[in-house]
C-alpha cells in the first residue's frame, strides 16, 4: 500500500500566497508586484492586501498566475489573529471589497466569512502573532498555517511557525504547513518564503485544488536561491521514504519524540531517506536542509 501527498503526475509551480501593495501598506504597486515576481522565477502569487479584497486578472498570461486574496485580521482576547483567504473558482468576493466590522470578532468568525465564500484559509505568523495553539487547534475551516513567514523572520525574528505546527500535528490536526512572504517592502522581505505546489497545469482550479489536498511543500530560502527541492515523498509498505535535492539533513518525523535523521557532507550530500515507521505511528512528514541553511518542510502524510 501506498500513502502520498504530492500528486504522481503534473509538475511543480513556485508560488507565495501573501503579498501586500500599495493598496495597503506596501512599497509596490500591484503591477509592479506582478513584475517582479514573475521575472523572479514565480509561476504564482496572490495579491493579499489588508482587509481589502483583491482580484486581479488579466487575460493573455498563461504562464503567470494571480490569485485573488486579502488579509483580514481581529482582536480577540486581546491577541492579534491574522487570516489570509485566497480565492478558489467558488469566490464571491468582488475586487475592492472592504471588510468591515471584525475588528473584535473571534478569528473564528474570520474563518466563516472567508470560507462561506469560496476562499482557502490560512492562519498567518502565529508566532509574531504570539497565538495560543489551544486556539489555534479549536479553529475550524482553515486549509493550514504558515510554517515560516518571510518578512516576520526577516524584520522581527519571529517568523518560524514549527512549534506552532508541531503542537498541532501532536493533538490530531491535518493543517497544511505554508511558506510565505508577507512581503510590504519595508524591509528585504520579497522571495524568501514560497510553496512548491504539484499540480497538472497553471490555472487557478488546478493550484486551488492542489494546494486543498497538500500536493505541495512549504520553503524558506535567501532571495534569488532556491530552498532544496523534494521530488516525491511517500509511505510505501510502511516505509517512509523521500527524494530530494542534494542535502545536508533529512529528517524524518513520526512524532515529538520519534525523529531519524541523515546527515551528509558537501563532498557526499544525501538525496534519500527512508525509515520503517513504527507500528503506533500516525503520521509522518519530512524537512530537508540544504548547506546554505534553507529548509523545505513536506506536508504530513497520515497513516
Amino acid at each position: 500500500m501506498e500513502l502520498r501527498t504530492l500528486d504522481r503526475q503534473g509538475r511543480f509551480y513556485r508560488g507565495t500566497l501573501h503579498i501586500h501593495t500599495t493598496v495597503s501598506d506596501g512599497e509596490l504597486t500591484p503591477e509592479e508586484t506582478k513584475r517582479r515576481y514573475r521575472e523572479n522565477g514565480y509561476d504564482f502569487i496572490a495579491i493579499t492586501d489588508h482587509n481589502r479584497y483583491g482580484v486581479y486578472r488579466e487575460p493573455g498570461e498563461d504562464d503567470f498566475l494571480v490569485l485573488p486574496g486579502t488579509e483580514i485580521d481581529c482582536v480577540y482576547q486581546e491577541q492579534v489573529h491574522h487570516i489570509v483567504g485566497i480565492g478558489t473558482e467558488e469566490n464571491t468576493f468582488p475586487h475592492g471589497y472592504r471588510f468591515e466590522g471584525l475588528k473584535d470578532r473571534h478569528p473564528q468568525e474570520l474563518v466563516d466569512v472567508l470560507t462561506g465564500h469560496g476562499n482557502i484559509a490560512v492562519y498567518a505568523h502565529p508566532f509574531w502573532s504570539y497565538c495560543d495553539p489551544e486556539l489555534l487547534l479549536r479553529l475550524r475551516g482553515l486549509t493550514g498555517m504558515e510554517i515560516i513567514n518571510y518578512s516576520c523572520e526577516q524584520t522581527w525574528r519571529s517568523g518560524l511557525g514549527e512549534v506552532h505546527y508541531e503542537y498541532l500535528l501532536s493533538h490530531g490536526s491535518r493543517l497544511w504547513c505554508f511558506g510565505a512572504d508577507d512581503a510590504h517592502g519595508h524591509s528585504p522581505d520579497y522571495f524568501g518564503g514560497y510553496i512548491m505546489v504539484k499540480a497538472g497545469s497553471l490555472s487557478r482550479e488546478a493550484v486551488c485544488d492542489a494546494i486543498r489536498r497538500g500536493s505541495f511543500y512549504a520553503c524558506y530560502a535567501e532571495p534569488g536561491e532556491s530552498a532544496p527541492e523534494i521530488y516525491d515523498f511517500r509511505v510505501e509498505d510502511g516505509m517512509a521514504k523521500i527524494d530530494c535535492s542534494p542535502a545536508r539533513t533529512i529528517y524524518l518525523n513520526v512524532s515529538r519524540t520519534c525523529y531519524r535523521s541523515l546527515h551528509g557532507t558537501e563532498a557526499e550530500p544525501v538525496t534519500h531517506h527512508e525509515f520503517r515507521l513504527p507500528e503506533n505511528a500516525r503520521r509522518v512528514r519530512a524537512i530537508v536542509k540544504d548547506f546554505r541553511g534553507h529548509v523545505s518542510w513536506t506536508q504530513p502524510i497520515a497513516i
